[in-house]
């Protein structure tokens, strides 16, 4: 923010000012969308804003009549100025990092990831491929015809990854 030199006169009648447009600065904070938790952090962008209108109006370079509006928009204008020069300097607000809900829900990847890593161990290699095959197709027809096996064949390899993934299961749960 800039540093703006006032009479006593000018800062007694700035205050009575920012009294009196209270409502109108709490309109410009929401206008440009910042949550209410965050008007404090904001405020004072809107105050400048209020600042540099009230200077100007003083100067005469706009009409009384006008001053609302010209300044809501140097108010919006400030606070939109400080958020955009916040984006380009990539400040870490650890605040939204800690609301950051990483694993509210169950990430059924990541589960399928820690069972999969668990029954690779188990797993022979030819049920390995089978299992792949299967998980890629989800048809058993379409896998023992692309793993080049007969029907029973591939219904033993079923049977063997269906028990060792029920004992996987079973022995994890119980861990």
């Amino acid at each position: 923010m800039k540093d703006y030199n006032l009479s006593d006169k000018q800062e007694e009648e700035f205050q009575k000012l920012v009294e009196e447009k209270q409502q109108l600065i709490l309109l410009a904070l929401k206008k440009v969308n910042i949550a209410p938790k965050d008007y404090r952090e904001f405020y004072g962008f809107a105050l400048d804003g209020l600042l540099v209108s009230f200077l100007i109006l003083e100067a005469g370079e706009i009409k009384k009549d006008d001053f609302d509006k010209f300044s809501f928009s140097t108010m919006k204008r400030k606070i939109i100025d400080e958020i955009r020069r916040r984006n380009r300097q990539k400040i870490i607000n650890f605040e939204e990092v800690e609301k950051t809900t990483l694993f509210s829900e169950p990430d059924f990847n990541i589960i399928k990831f820690e069972f999969f890593s668990s029954i690779d161990s188990e797993l022979t290699d030819q049920e390995k491929e089978f299992f792949s095959t299967f998980m890629k197709t989800n048809n058993f027809d379409k896998t023992i015809k692309l793993r080049k096996i007969s029907k029973s064949q591939g219904y033993r390899l079923l049977k063997s990854i269906k028990n060792k993934c029920t004992t996987t299961l079973l022995n994890t749960k119980h861990n």
